[in-house]
């Protein structure tokens, strides 16, 4: 297999990381809210256009096409896909859930594996609403019961959910 992705993952999460703060703050400057108020399929567009705009330094290429909700065969549409002729890089977004639904995406690209030539690298994004000073169960219970780990985490402060105390998103980036 000719495999021409290098992804960067450092610019991959300084990326997330980017877009997420940048929507946080037009968010609260244009209605008072922020991240927690995004869909997931606008944050991954969101996302998606800058991976494609620098593709070259986080993926290695400049071949990439993207591809946005097709269906892989494992569960339905995945949420962010780009692909070269034998590799594919697949993302899941998940914001403000529970974590059973980020177990079942993490199960979703679980069920990716090399086919047809093609290789997968996997990747799924939890932004988490945690109070602020707390710690969250959602990222031990999938390590628990999954065996995942994030690759990264961090902790952006938030403006806006759905509650009355105050909030921070964690971002938790997964290589599956």
């Amino acid at each position: 297999m000719n495999n021409n992705l290098i992804i960067d993952q450092g610019k991959l999460l300084a990326t997330i990381i980017s877009v997420v703060q940048s929507i946080e703050l037009e968010l609260k400057e244009l209605n008072g809210t922020g991240i927690f108020f995004v869909p997931e399929l606008y944050l991954a567009f969101q996302i998606g256009k800058t991976f494609f705009t620098n593709q070259k330094s986080i993926f290695g290429t400049e071949e990439l096409k993207w591809v946005r909700e097709k269906n892989l065969g494992n569960g339905g549409p995945s949420d962010l896909i780009f692909e070269t002729p034998n590799e594919t890089v697949v993302f899941e977004f998940k914001i403000s859930s529970t974590w059973n639904s980020y177990a079942a995406d993490i199960r979703k690209l679980q069920r990716l594996e090399t086919r047809d030539s093609m290789e997968f690298h996997k990747y799924f994004v939890a932004l988490i609403d945690t109070f602020r000073g707390k710690e969250d169960p959602r990222l031990s219970n999938l390590k628990q019961e999954l065996g995942v780990e994030p690759i990264a985490s961090v902790t952006i402060p938030v403006n806006y959910s759905r509650y009355k105390s105050e909030m921070d998103c964690l971002l938790a980036l997964f290589k599956i």
